[in-house]
């Protein structure tokens, strides 16, 4: 055993048997090494004698100093270190005593020498003995003091000494076999010594373990060998209304409830060591939820089954009774639109309640653990955790956010609340959320109504003061006309002068057109009726009706669209935008100018472009063009006056047809509108 009670290993055990022999062997090698010099005295001369005690001094020191350190601390190194550090030790005490030979050799008289050789061997027979555990270093010490003898004797004159150097080779050689032969009994001997250590203590373990079980009051404990009952303590036959004589050499299955038979026999089966639940029936039927750890040991020199066991019937009992309560706080919780969580200190979901989360497709497995950040990333966490610190402090917290979930915009109101042990900590935070997309959805219907009427209100006011702006001259003119006519009925007959009034009605008219054709678009009354419409049939018509005020002013038209190009759009409404487009080109194109209808097609569109080579647009004024409150009508090049409601109006047109209006222009030298529309899936 070593100090701790517990058994050595077999290296440990042969280590402690050499190192024992460590004070012999330094007594043993110092009081030869003095006879030695007495005998030696006078007939060798002193500096083979100073050399070969000084090794012999130096071995047994180093000797001493392992001694020391391994009776101060043995567990400083392993064993096998210490078997090293033995194994130097030897060799270097061998080679100390072989070293011997040098002042034998060189004595005035073989005897002396024949003296040395014989107390050399007998310092190899006790080197052999002290080292029996530990056949290399025995080895080494005998071969290292043998060695210098047998060499020397071989090396001398005469059959006497070839003879003793051969003797002394086979000593080696026997002392080698005895080495190795005690080396394995000595092994065998402490392995046999080390088993029954081992053995012992197992017992006095099992004897403590059984006696410390048996004094708990509540803890049963039963010792069985393929399910038969070999031994048990009171409170465990207490619990099955027996007693532990009667239990002795009966089957545990006895005492199981049936339905946890093959449970047990299948734990008994695999040799399972651990923890388990099981049902068992005492004599009088009384049943009992226990708790069973089960491991393997040795019982009266057998192996056999341990088992703890515990009577946990209350606390299932207690358990069921809280699972049930649990149940219906949470059908109630669950029942509620509002939902109830509970976080942390480390803003860690422990639990929650409710069905707040089937609107964002979660389950419990997936909420309950994870943190605020791992929830909804380290961003959106930031406002959670702002309010759970107010909370964690003791205040409440209450808070609107919002979540992005499988393509779901989710929209709630949480108020956070402290969360105290029964000593009075703070230990988390419980939270209530509702979910008020539906509210703020309204909220920002209401929003976005009122800013529509106040932007309709605004636009309103700017559009009845550009058409009573536009009404006022042209009304002028005719006012001023019937005026001149009544003074002088020769005006009327003047041709030009009714040119000049039908004009000035037509443009009327056409403002009018305008007015009520936006009122229209605005209040959905009209709408585009799609079809696959030829876009060069449709440019055709919209040249065909400005082809008389093109030809006045000298503008060259041009249709560079093909006659395959086919558009999903309304014939009538798309003949009317390219209409307007055409006839703004040609107002403000100069004599010799030109108007081209083009097409290209993108991957999502199909664009009709009008391109002209007019006077183009200021830069400050072509961002509003499209905007009805914004005075955007000039004279043409020949002084012609539109309404200033074509192009918004066009706008509007394009942007029923789920398209865009875009324009670009070079002041001098031109502009190009595009009509965006989505792409038509018939082939161009």
């Amino acid at each position: 055993m070593n100090k701790d009670g517990e058994p050595k290993t077999g290296v440990s055990e042969q280590v402690g048997l050499a190192v024992d022999q460590l004070p012999t062997s330094i007594i043993v090698s110092l009081f030869n090494c003095a006879v030695s010099v007495a005998v030696l005295w006078g007939h060798v001369s002193t500096t083979p004698l100073a050399v070969w005690i000084t090794t012999v001094v130096f071995a047994a020191l180093g000797r001493a100093a392992v001694l020391r350190a391994y009776r101060r601390a043995p567990l400083s190194h392993t064993p096998e270190e210490w078997q090293r550090l033995l194994f130097v030790l030897a060799l270097a005490a061998g080679l100390a005593w072989g070293l011997s030979a040098w002042p034998a050799f060189a004595s005035d008289s073989g005897l002396y020498t024949i003296f040395m050789a014989a107390l050399a061997l007998g310092m190899c027979s006790g080197a052999l003995v002290a080292n029996s555990s530990l056949r290399e270093s025995a080895l080494a010490y005998i071969i290292s003091a043998i060695s210098p003898f047998a060499l020397g004797f071989l090396a001398g004159d005469g059959g006497i000494n070839h003879a003793l150097g051969l003797m002394m080779i086979i000593f080696v050689g026997a002392l080698s076999v005895y080495a190795s032969k005690l080396s394995k009994m000595v092994s065998a001997s402490v392995q046999l010594r080390g088993e029954n250590d081992a053995l012992l203590l197992e017992v006095t373990q099992n004897k403590e373990r059984l006696e410390q079980l048996a004094a708990i009051g509540e803890e049963g404990v039963i010792v069985s060998d393929k399910l038969i009952v070999l031994d048990c303590n009171t409170p465990l036959a207490n619990m099955v209304e027996s007693q532990p004589k009667d239990m002795l050499g009966k089957n545990v299955l006895d005492y199981v409830e049936p339905k946890c038979h093959d449970l047990v026999k299948k734990l008994y089966g695999q040799g399972y060591e651990g923890l388990y639940e099981i049902e068992i029936v005492g004599a009088r039927g009384t049943r009992r939820n226990v708790e069973v750890v089960s491991r393997y040991g040795v019982y009266g020199g057998r192996n056999v089954r341990y088992a703890t066991i515990h009577d946990i019937t209350k606390r299932k009992q207690a358990d069921d009774a809280l699972k049930l309560s649990e149940e219906r706080f949470r059908s109630l919780i669950n029942s509620m639109e509002d939902g109830v969580f509970v976080i942390d200190l480390g803003y860690r979901f422990v639990g929650y309640y409710g069905n707040w989360l089937n609107n964002l497709e979660v389950t419990s497995e997936e909420f309950v653990g994870r943190t605020l950040s791992e929830m909804f990333g380290r961003k959106d966490a930031e406002i959670h955790e702002k309010s759970a610190d107010i909370a964690f402090k003791g205040g409440p917290a209450s808070y609107e956010w919002s979540l992005e979930w499988n393509e779901n915009h989710v929209f709630y109101h949480t108020t956070l609340s402290p969360l105290s042990d029964p000593a009075g900590e703070i230990v988390g935070a419980v939270g209530v959320v509702r979910d008020i997309t539906a509210m703020k959805q309204k909220e920002l219907e209401i929003i976005a109504a009122r800013d529509e009427a106040e932007k309709a209100t605004l636009l309103k006011d700017k559009f009845l003061s550009l058409v009573a702006h536009d009404l006022k001259g042209p009304l002028g003119s005719i006012m001023a006309s019937i005026t001149l006519i009544g003074e002088d009925p020769e005006i009327a007959a003047d041709k030009e002068f009714r040119d000049i009034i039908i004009k000035t009605g037509h443009g009327m008219v056409q403002l009018v057109d305008d007015i009520l054709n936006i009122g229209r678009l605005k209040t959905g009354k009209i709408t585009p009726v799609f079809n696959k419409v030829h876009a060069r049939e449709k440019a055709v018509a919209a040249l065909g009706r400005v082809a008389n005020s093109a030809d006045k002013k000298g503008v060259s038209l041009f249709n560079q669209i093909g006659a395959d190009v086919v558009v999903n759009a309304d014939a009538q409404l798309l003949e009317e935008v390219m209409y307007n487009l055409a006839s703004n080109s040609v107002k403000f194109c100069r004599k010799g100018g030109d108007v081209v209808f083009s097409f290209e097609k993108t991957e999502s569109e199909d664009v009709i472009k009008v391109s002209d080579t007019g006077v183009g647009i200021p830069p400050e004024r072509l961002s509003h063009v499209f905007e009805y409150h914004t005075a955007t009508s000039t004279y043409g090049t020949d002084g012609e006056k539109g309404t200033g409601l074509g192009l918004p109006l066009c706008g509007d047109i394009v942007s029923a047809h789920g398209g865009s209006l875009t324009a670009e222009s070079v002041l001098g030298k031109g502009s190009v509108f595009c009509i965006r529309l989505p792409k038509s899936q018939s082939k161009h």
